[in-house]
């Protein structure tokens, strides 16, 4: 039952976090930037020909860290089902355990918050230039915020025993 209801969680997550994501520009044309994101095994990593303090940056900032959404929301699930059904864990194994799932659902939820934010709408000029640094700044620090908490998760996850 546990594992149907984590399974239902993490399809809802996906669902609402591709869907919330309101990225109009997912189909800009590739006079603007041209992107070549890929997941690594300690991060996403973004290779963007935008202009820099564009539009077009910051949404290739956030499609880099959206890529590792689906694991921030597996791998919090796999501990919060490891931690509920495995006795065998040692209390500060329990404790970092609660940490590391506080931290990949904390990175998750500043996504989905940035996320329901970011609007460049109505702003022009150095209006628009001031909020798109904003912008940057706030989610290359939620994009960090993401790949500390998935690495963190993996190397909690590989310490655990196997089921």
């Amino acid at each position: 039952m546990y594992k149907l209801i984590i399974t239902c969680f993490v399809a809802g997550t996906i669902m609402v976090s591709t869907s919330s994501c309101g990225n109009d520009n997912a189909a800009a044309t590739t006079e603007e930037s041209t992107e070549t994101t890929s997941t690594t095994e300690n991060s996403a990593t973004t290779t963007s020909t935008a202009a820099p303090g564009s539009e077009q940056a910051v949404m290739d900032v956030h499609d880099a860290a959206m890529t590792m959404n689906s694991e921030l929301v597996n791998l919090s699930g796999s501990l919060m089902y490891a931690l509920e059904n495995n006795r065998n864990v040692a209390p500060e194994t329990q404790k970092e355990m609660k940490m590391t799932i506080s931290a990949l659902d904390g990175a998750g939820e500043a996504m989905m918050n940035w996320m329901a934010s970011y609007s460049v709408e109505g702003k022009s000029g150095e209006e628009k230039e001031a909020y798109l640094k904003s912008e940057m700044e706030k989610i290359t620090a939620i994009k960090k915020q993401m790949e500390d908490a998935v690495a963190k998760g993996r190397e909690l996850k590989g310490k655990l025993p196997k089921e």
